[in-house]
C-alpha cells in the first residue's frame, strides 16, 4: 500500500470509528446490551468492508489504471451483495438490535465515504510524473 493510500484510509477509518463508538454508546443507552452489540457489529462491518476494498484497490492500482477500475467495480459489487445478504439475513434476528445494526452501517458508510473524499481532495498529488519528462 502506497503512503498516500494509507493516509486516505486513516483519514476515513478514524472518524468512522469515532462515529461508530458514538452510535454504539447511544444504542447501548437506548436498547441496552442488544443495541450495543448491534451497533458494534454494524461498525465492524463498515470498517471491514471499506478497509478491505481500499486495500484491494490500492494493490490493484500498482498494476495500472485498468486493474484498479476492475478492482473498484468488483469490490463495490461484492460489498453491495454481501451487505444485502447481511441485512436480509439479520432482519428478524433476536441476537442483537437490528435497528442499531442498520443505523451504524448507514452512518458509518456516510462518514467513511465523506472523509475518504475529504482526505483525497486534501492530498497533494502530481498530475505529471517529473521523472518521465526527459
Amino acid at each position: 500500500m502506497q503512503d498516500q493510500d494509507a493516509k486516505i484510509l486513516r483519514g476515513a477509518a478514524i472518524p468512522t470509528l469515532v462515529v461508530g463508538l458514538i452510535v454504539t454508546a447511544v444504542s447501548a443507552f437506548m436498547s441496552g446490551a442488544d443495541g450495543l452489540l448491534g451497533a458494534a457489529l454494524g461498525t465492524v462491518v463498515v470498517l471491514a468492508f471499506f478497509s478491505l476494498s481500499w486495500f484491494v484497490i490500492s494493490r490493484a492500482s500498482e498494476s495500472g489504471p485498468t486493474m484498479m477500475m476492475g478492482a473498484a467495480f468488483g469490490t463495490y459489487l461484492v460489498k453491495i451483495v454481501l451487505l444485502g445478504i447481511l441485512l436480509v439475513s439479520f432482519r428478524e434476528t433476536s441476537a442483537f438490535d437490528f435497528q442499531a445494526f442498520a443505523w451504524a452501517i448507514l452512518l458509518g458508510t456516510l462518514v467513511f465515504m465523506g472523509f475518504q473524499v475529504r482526505a483525497f481532495l486534501r492530498q497533494r498529488m502530481l498530475y505529471v510524473d517529473p521523472d518521465r519528462s526527459s
